[in-house]
């Protein structure tokens, strides 16, 4: 009995297996194309087959004839009928797979098994379940099932099998004459590298003997080539780390924090840490100014990127213990590079991005806005007359406020077939440049090293006259006065230069800055009127014309000075006592002028502010 059935089971499947191999091929007649091509080769027709169908071709490179230009004249013809035609003088054929995979092989080889099966395994001898089998320099590829098995068809013996799998060793494999070929993957060992060092708090550490929970960031993980700051780059680089940025303009700040904010209302910054020497968030000098203007950056802006050697987050409350209540959010370690013994080198680096808006806004042009504005003016009249009028829906709900029959359209149809455009995000944005330029003088002898390194960078934003500058200078020197005694010191300055922007408040009307203005502002206005005068919408007549604001004189300057010294001494092997000290100075200088050709500059004759703050 169970001999019956198995032979049963196994006629269902030979059964299944012809039906399906059936209904492939009528698919592949009843499918019909359109191509008429003079003097084009064959695999440029197979494309063709492939855009107006759902199959798609595979073959070998080796192949001569489909580099063969043919001239074809087929109008609504099926696949089989064309393949026939198209291989008719050919030594090729071609067979249909499942997934609509169409093969071109060798009439010679047809007769021949081109597939090849087997199984693939672990060390252990478990079936290895999802593993990739491809054909290399081909668009063939499979996929190991749940027992470890697959099956994949090859273009020729030549043909060499990839097994892949994340976190296994990937093994090249050349078919041959074989056609059943096991596999055993064995785990891929990652050598972590534990005898790196990590900066803490108080000294370095090797990886293998820390227990506190830090995370390293490398400077070769850090795209500082498309980034004007060291805040922007640390975006995504530490587990645990959140870097938000809150202002889109150029040089604009970030927001830090470690594990989340653990205090709704108090502070949630970390504590930064440059060369040992804690450093002070700068305070953005106000605009005094209705419209404002984006944040800057207030730690990490007057730092070189290219100077930095890592940067190490420590995020429990081991950094507590280390530098107190300050660091109560998390610890942030910058350190920079030093001179290297008897290796004189002179750098130079550079780099320039260009900079645009990732998605626009969707602006409705003239005319769509003026129907919309004319629909919305009917509902608008229906609404607050409760005309009784069979399209009037909101009978009943609004004590009527107006009366009288409808005034009529804005626009007529004449101004809609006539109306004019004006771009207004488009007459406040642009395509921006960001430009970086990197030089360094570092070496030493035995017992004295250096570094010497300037920075310029320069950021347009993508708000027109939105622009961020950068300049710095530093220098770092470690003497060694003896095998007990060593000296050094870190001296850095900069000087950040920014011409903010008017991006304004949360606010619809008078505070509504650049973009939410261009954004809200009507179409079917210009710029100018006759005078040349900056226009007004009469429908908002509290919101700014948005290239009026263009025209905001809006600067800051920002020096700053971080420098310390140190002395160390090693007065036995394992011990090392360091006395540092150091400083930190900034000097904001804010310079702001409304014109009279912004909507607020006009009602005071022009306004003007210089704020200094030390």
């Amino acid at each position: 009995m169970k001999r019956i059935t198995t032979r049963v089971k196994i006629l269902h499947l030979v059964i299944l297996a012809a039906l399906l191999a059936i209904a492939m091929a009528s698919h592949a007649q009843s499918t019909q194309v359109n191509i008429q091509v003079k003097d084009v080769m064959v695999k440029e027709i197979l494309k063709m087959i492939e855009a107006q169908s759902e199959y798609r071709f595979f073959y070998s490179d080796d192949l001569t004839y489909i580099n063969k230009k043919i001239t074809l004249n087929a109008v609504s013809r099926t696949i089989k009928s064309v393949l026939d035609e198209v291989l008719r003088s050919s030594d090729l054929t071609y067979k249909i797979e499942e997934n609509n995979l169409i093969i071109l092989v060798p009439i010679q080889q047809m007769q021949k098994d081109n597939s090849v099966t087997g199984t693939i395994t672990d060390t252990g001898g478990e079936p290895v379940i999802g593993a990739t089998i491809v054909v290399k320099g081909a668009k063939t590829a499979t996929i190991s099932d749940i027992n470890g098995k697959y099956k994949i068809t090859i273009p020729n013996e030549k043909a060499i099998l990839s097994y892949i799998l994340f976190g296994y060793t990937t093994q090249d494999v050349t078919v041959g004459e074989r056609r059943e070929i096991n596999v055993v993957l064995s785990e891929e060992i990652r050598r972590l590298d534990l005898d790196e060092v990590v900066v803490v708090g108080y000294g370095i550490q090797n990886k293998k003997t820390m227990t506190g929970s830090v995370s390293v960031v490398n400077t070769v993980d850090l795209e500082t080539s498309a980034k004007s700051t060291v805040s922007q780059a640390l975006q995504g680089k530490a587990a645990g780390l959140r870097v938000q940025q809150q202002s889109a303009q150029a040089g604009g700040g970030a927001d830090f924090k470690i594990r989340g904010a653990a205090s709704p209302n108090a502070g949630n910054e970390p504590l930064f840490i440059v060369d040992g020497i804690p450093i002070s968030k700068a305070t953005d000098v106000a605009s005094f100014n209705i419209y404002g203007a984006g944040k800057t950056d207030s730690y990490l802006e007057s730092i070189n990127p290219d100077d930095i050697e890592s940067i190490t987050v420590l995020k429990d409350a081991a950094s507590t213990a280390i530098y107190g209540a300050r660091a109560g959010h998390g610890v942030i370690l910058i350190t920079t590079k030093r001179g290297n013994k008897n290796q004189n080198n002179i750098t130079y680096s550079g780099n320039v991005t260009v900079q645009t808006i990732a998605k626009n806004y969707e602006m409705l042009n003239a005319q769509r806005y003026m129907e919309v504005m004319n629909k919305y003016n009917y509902e608008s009249w229906l609404y607050t007359s409760q005309a009784n009028v069979p399209e009037n829906i909101y009978l009943g709900y609004n004590r009527p406020s107006t009366s009288g029959a409808y005034p009529g359209h804005n626009f007529s149809d004449q101004d809609i077939a006539n109306a004019t455009m004006t771009d207004w995000v488009g007459a406040v944005m642009r395509t921006a440049v960001l430009h970086q330029h990197n030089i360094s003088l570092s070496g030493g002898s035995e017992s004295l090293r250096y570094l010497l390194s300037g920075n310029y960078m320069n950021q347009e934003g993508i708000i027109k006259n939105n622009n961020a500058s950068r300049f710095t200078i530093r220098a770092n020197v470690d003497k060694d006065l003896s095998k007990y005694f060593s000296i050094g010191l870190s001296a850095s300055y900069a000087q950040n230069r920014y011409d903010n922007s008017a991006v304004g408040e949360d606010d619809d009307y008078e505070k509504a800055g650049i973009l939410r203005a261009a954004a809200q502002f009507n179409p079917t206005l210009p710029i100018r009127d006759a005078d040349g005068v900056y226009t007004i919408d009469p429908a908002r007549a509290t919101s700014p014309n948005p290239v009026s604001l263009l025209e905001i004189i809006d600067n800051t300057v920002k020096d700053r000075v971080i420098g310390s010294a140190y002395l160390t001494v090693k007065p036995i092997t394992g011990l090392e006592l360091k006395l540092q000290l150091g400083g930190d100075r900034m000097i904001q200088k804010r310079s702001n002028y409304l014109p009279t050709t912004t909507r607020e500059g006009m009602q005071y004759n022009g306004q003007g502010s210089i704020v200094d703050m030390d």
